[in-house]
């Protein structure tokens, strides 16, 4: 089965994206993008898809829950399956067209497949491959485990087994110990029992205790009574007390309200309102006052300041020619430095030409003199080129001859050393022997395997009780299969195991009898119940004596007020017992039950004891089938069958051990052939047959090791001689070569100088110098003539850029102010052009600032105008605010001024609002005197007062106090004495401890069930694992270590070629075995190499699982973050062998690793990149 495509509709960030997985050959797909692109979203929605949606998925934070939905496309050969999965608590399962299907569709798919063995058997993260590593380096010294809980993804495997064991051994053991919890249920089960025989009950004892627990209870009832009348009393002088101060406040609130009189019914901001319009008429007021001011003083203001009209007009020339004037301001002393900078340069080169001795008196004959600037630059180059002409044509003459003098040392080296000697066949023979290793400690490692070899195999036979001799028996014997043998020993285990769970339920069943009967005895003795069979005895004697009393006619008249009294104790015994049978008819019919319980356990002890027999009998069948079996097979007689399992072990560890010494006494033989055989190589090759050696005091008998040093020092040596040949023929050759590089660098240099001979003299005469003449001398003068040059070229153009520029802007701001000073300022003309602009722009700016002192005071004028009128609707509408108050003050207000209206408005706001507060305070007070006065009517409170003199209310409290501290102390003494009383009716009452006992008695044998039920659980579960793994290690120990080889050399990069189990000791341990032979244990891994060693087991593992068709995909995810490039490469190279038998889903956050994976797994591997 594999993934064909993968649809994320809605689902975390995703929304509509489809990853294709289409089949290859090899079937690796690599889905990466960076972090939070959702590469560990599409992980989880793999396993959503094919398993279903959790509950609480955290994959909700784009879409609404309910809306989540994933899709895909599962095949399988010719095969198809399109489906949808979406969250819900029903129907999942959806087609495309959105259509219900049946959860059941994906059986055929998926199997028994549950999304935790898919995670840890096909999926695999860094931290899985970390944990791995790390449980295979706990499990180090046991190869089975290590290899199941790598199959099978359980990193923890050891620590389950641990937790199990542990567990089991804190349930029961073989042995006693109080932290057991089954030995913890069973001394509660002691200690129940016998605190239930001990339970006993007195009736009459009992009774005189519960009557005087009455009488005493009784006074503490009165007692009671007598508080609560006085605490009744208590209550109603605190509340006379507290209601006084209120009531008095209350009727002044009513008495000043009643000499208020009748006020209007102004609202309750009224006050408030008025004062706040009082204060806004008296704002409004003076800003109108303000505002007539300042239309006055605006007035007056304008009229003094006239306009310059003129001069505005003219306002946009006048600033252009300032802004020109400002820029130009700098011109006239700038033009003076600058002449001066021109006569400066001047001097300095009539100095230099004056040096030269040129005539220098004027700027045009210097510059006649002056040689043109091609030929001095001519003249430059060639003084450049003269120096490295001449060092290159020194150098190269230096370097031709003592190159020279080294090939002719070279030649003479090479003649002193000897002719070579060919030594191929004693470097095969060293190599031959180089492959044996450390060969004598591989012969006493194998003789030491030998010896203990025979030891355990010695040991084995021993345990088996026979020798050596009778091997052959042993290997001829036909022994019985183990399944067989482990069946009958189950059956035999699982009988006594039933057999003592009978003997324990038999014991408990016993114990619960005797219970039931003790119950009985008691319930006789302590109850007395009357049964029926009593009650008609007592009505048949009564009626008995009535027949005889009417019978005995009239000589039994003088004996009638004896039977009338007689006759009258019968009957009320009789009723007695029909009065006390109606009273016990309950416990009557508990011991009922308890006999009937009592008659159903002697049933049950029937029929347990029946079972045991039934069981013993079936142990005696299964010996008798076993002892047959033993003498079938010619086993010994006396093996029991508790023992068959470890003599069949012992008997396939003896012939297993038979066949190890035999092959190891082979190996140790042939490798000592192998040796001697090289040996014997060596020493001829040597020239030591004779036993002779050359000079170094080697002994006549040389060994192996001796022999290969001495083959070694002789190979090394012409090694040695043969490079030292081959280095001074290449010394010679690269010298002549050398040689003949330097010749012509040397006639290359003698020619350059020649010509630059030619160019030099041509170029004197041209410049007006003798042939003669020094470069050194030619050089100076040609800085002079620089300097000169350079000189000129500044004056020049200091006047044309500078001089010229400046007084040209000066003339034409000279023209533009003409015009302006004929118009406005006729007086400034005859002045310099800079001081006429200034004059311009300094009458420009006294009009503009008149004209914005005209602006302002306008608009201060219309401002003014416009909160005076503001002010004044103000004041209006502030008047026609107080005409509802007014109103409510009713027509008085209509025969007073203005003012007096206004003075009556506030005196009556004012009352009103004294009246409020009274009201205010009258309330308060009636909302107090119903709560301080326990809700009664203030008429009701105001008699309390009136009947209760205030003075004598603290002396009643008083008296109060204290006889509540007597019925204190009182109450005290008689609860003391009804807890004495109740202590003593509990030692007579047993009945509740009886009950106690037994439910702490059931408790007990529960736990105790409980436990044993857990341990077999426990200990049956740890025994299958151990198993498990042990048969797993039987029959996948040496595929999967096979397998794991080629991968763990391959991601290792050939540093270990392959794996090794060591069966030697207790357990067998792996190891890692390198390439030049040493051997690594588990523990000596570093943590690279134990994480590929895992990931090799992995690897092997799915590998093994996918050929009997039960395809999965595998689901790798950043598995290569601690390895290097190479080992990454390795790494994707074994999961592309993977995909050509599965398919292999790869997702990662480093881009990095796309052209390693294309290189490692060819170009068409299939990369499906995450959006960011």
């Amino acid at each position: 089965m594999r993934i064909r495509q993968l649809q994320l509709i809605r689902y975390g960030k995703f929304t509509d994206h489809v990853l294709e997985l289409p089949r290859a050959e090899q079937d690796i797909h690599l889905i990466v993008g960076p972090n939070e692109a959702g590469k560990s979203t599409t992980r989880a929605a793999l396993g959503d898809w094919l398993f279903g949606i959790g509950v609480r998925t955290p994959m909700a934070f784009l879409h609404p829950m309910p809306d989540l939905r994933l899709g895909g496309v599962l095949e399988r050969d010719s095969q198809q399956l399109a489906f949808q999965r979406k969250k819900a608590h029903k129907d999942t399962l959806r087609t495309p067209d959105d259509s219900p299907l049946p959860d059941s569709i994906l059986r055929p798919w998926l199997g028994d497949m549950q999304r935790p063995s898919f995670e840890q058997m096909f999926s695999l993260d860094h931290a899985a491959l970390r944990a791995g590593a790390a449980g295979i380096l706990s499990a180090k010294d046991d190869v089975g485990r290590m290899l199941f809980q790598s199959a099978s993804g359980l990193e923890q495997l050891g620590r389950v087994l641990q937790g199990l064991e542990a567990e089991a051994e804190s349930l029961w053991g073989p042995r006693r110990a109080g932290h057991r919890l089954y030995t913890q249920a069973q001394d509660d089960l002691k200690l129940a029992q016998q605190e239930l025989k001990a339970s006993q009950t007195s009736a009459k004892g009992w009774k005189t205790q519960r009557d005087a627990l009455a009488q005493i209870e009784q006074q503490l009832a009165d007692l009671r009574q007598q508080r609560d009348q006085a605490r009744h009393q208590r209550d109603r002088l605190e509340r006379v007390r507290r209601v006084v101060p209120w009531l008095q406040r209350h009727d002044a609130a009513v008495q000043a309200l009643q000499e208020l009189g009748a006020v209007p019914a102004f609202p309750e901001q009224a006050a408030e309102q008025l004062a706040d319009t009082d204060r806004e008429l008296a704002l409004a007021e003076a800003e109108a006052r303000r505002c007539q001011t300042a239309i006055e003083e605006a007035h007056r203001a304008l009229q003094t300041l006239p306009p310059d009209a003129p001069c505005l007009a003219l306002a946009a020339e006048i600033i252009e020619l300032d802004e020109r004037r400002m820029q130009y301001r700098a011109h006239r002393p700038d033009m003076e430095k600058r002449e001066a900078e021109v006569q400066t340069h001047w001097q300095a080169v009539q100095a230099s030409a004056k040096a030269l001795g040129w005539d220098a008196s004027s700027v045009q004959t210097v510059r006649e003199r002056l040689p043109y600037a091609a030929l001095r630059a001519a003249l430059a180059e060639l003084l450049q080129a003269h120096g490295v002409l001449w060092q290159n044509l020194q150098f190269a003459q230096t370097q031709v001859h003592a190159r020279q003098q080294e090939c002719a040392h070279l030649d003479a080296e090479q003649q002193h050393l000897a002719s070579s000697i060919d030594h191929t066949a004693l470097g095969v023979a060293l190599a031959h022997a180089q492959q044996l290793g450390d060969h004598e400690g591989q012969r006493q490692a194998l003789q030491q395997q030998l010896i203990e070899c025979q030891s355990a195999l010695a040991v084995e036979l021993q345990a088996l009780g026979v020798d050596a001799l009778h091997l052959p028996l042993l290997q001829a014997m036909l022994v019985p299969d183990a399944t067989e043998v482990q069946a009958l020993l189950q059956a035999q285990r699982a009988d006594q195991a039933a057999l003592e769970a009978a003997q324990n339920q038999h014991q408990q069943q016993q114990t619960e009898l005797a219970r039931l009967q003790l119950v009985l005895k008691q319930s006789v003795e302590v109850l007395q119940p009357v049964t029926r069979q009593q009650v008609l005895q007592a009505r048949q004697a009564r009626d008995d004596y009535w027949q005889q009393c009417a019978g005995g006619g009239a000589h039994a008249s003088a004996a009638w007020p004896t039977q009338a009294l007689q006759y009258q104790q019968l009957v009320a015994q009789a009723d007695s017992l029909a009065d006390d049978r109606l009273e016990r008819l309950e416990q009557e019919a508990q011991y009922l039950a308890q006999t009937q319980r009592l008659e159903l356990l002697h049933l049950e002890l029937t029929q347990q004891a029946q079972r045991g027999q039934q069981l013993a009998q079936r142990l005696q069948e299964r010996q008798r089938q076993w002892q047959t079996l033993v003498q079938a097979c010619h086993l010994p007689a006396d093996l029991p069958l508790l023992a068959a399992p470890d003599w069949l072990e012992r008997h396939a560890q003896a012939l297993t051990l038979h066949q190890q010494l035999g092959r190891l006494q082979r190996q140790y033989d042939d490798g000592i052939q192998t040796c001697q055989q090289a040996h014997a190589a060596l020493v001829a090759l040597l020239g030591l047959a004779d036993g002779a050696l050359p000079e170094g005091a080697v002994p006549s008998h040389p060994s192996l090791a001796e022999c290969m040093a001495l083959a070694r020092q002789r190979l090394d040596e012409a090694e040695r001689q043969r490079g030292q040949r081959d280095t001074l023929r290449q010394q010679a050759s690269a010298a002549r070569r050398a040689l003949q590089n330097l010749q012509a660098e040397r006639d290359d240099a003698q020619r350059h100088w020649q010509q630059w001979q030619q160019q030099w003299q041509p170029a004197l005469r041209q410049a007006g110098y003798s042939s003669d003449t020094e470069p050194a001398t030619l050089r100076t003068a040609l800085e002079a003539m620089e300097r000169i040059s350079s000189g000129l070229e500044r004056m020049d153009t200091i006047r044309t850029e500078r001089i010229e520029a400046m007084r040209a802007d000066l003339d034409a701001l000279a023209a533009a102010v003409h015009p302006l000073c004929q118009r406005l300022a006729p007086e400034l003309l005859g002045t310099v052009a800079e001081d006429q602009v200034g004059a311009l722009r300094q009458r420009l700016s006294a009009a503009q600032e008149v004209q914005a002192q005209r602006q302002r005071g306008q608009q201060a004028l219309a401002q003014a105008r416009t909160g005076l009128q503001q002010a004044q609707q103000r004041q209006t509408q502030l008047q026609a605010g107080l005409a509802g108050l007014y109103a409510l003050l009713g027509p008085q207000a209509d025969s007073h001024s203005a003012a007096a209206r206004h003075h009556a408005l506030a005196r009556a706001v004012a009352q009103a609002a004294q009246a409020r507060q009274y009201r205010q305070e009258l309330a308060q007070a009636q909302a107090r005197l119903h709560e301080q006065g326990d809700g009664l009517p203030v008429e009701s409170l105001r008699a309390e007062v009136q009947a209760l003199p205030l003075a004598d209310i603290p002396a009643a409290l008083q008296a109060l106090d204290a006889q509540e501290q007597q019925w204190q102390a009182h109450t005290e003494e008689l609860s003391a004495a009804a807890q004495q009383a109740r202590t003593a009716l509990a030692v007579f009452d047993g009945t509740h401890r009886a009950a106690d006992a037994e439910a702490r008695r059931q408790d007990a044998i529960a736990r105790m069930t409980e436990a044993a039920q857990r341990y077999v659980q426990v200990h049956t579960a740890a025994r299958w694992l151990h198993w498990t793994v042990a048969r797993f290690r039987e029959t996948q120990q040496g595929p999967m270590l096979a397998l794991a080889s080629q991968i763990f050399s391959q991601l290792t990069l050939g540093a270990f070629d392959r794996l090794v189990v060591d069966a030697e000791g207790d357990k067998p341990r792996l190891y890692g075995h390198r390439a030049h032979g040493a051997l690594v244990g588990v523990e000596g891994l570093s943590e690279g190499a134990r994480d590929q060693l895992y990931l090799a087991l992995r690897l092997a593992a799915l590998e093994m699982q996918v050929q009997p068709g039960c395809a999965m995909p595998f689901v790798a995810d950043d598995l290569f973050i601690n390895f290097d490039d190479q080992r990454t490469s390795a790494g994707l190279q074994a999961l592309g062998q993977l995909a050509r038998k599965t398919q292999v889903i790869f997702l990662t956050h480093h881009e990095h690793l796309v052209p390693l994976a294309q290189q490692a797994l060819g170009a068409g591997l299939n990369v499906l990149p995450l959006p960011p």
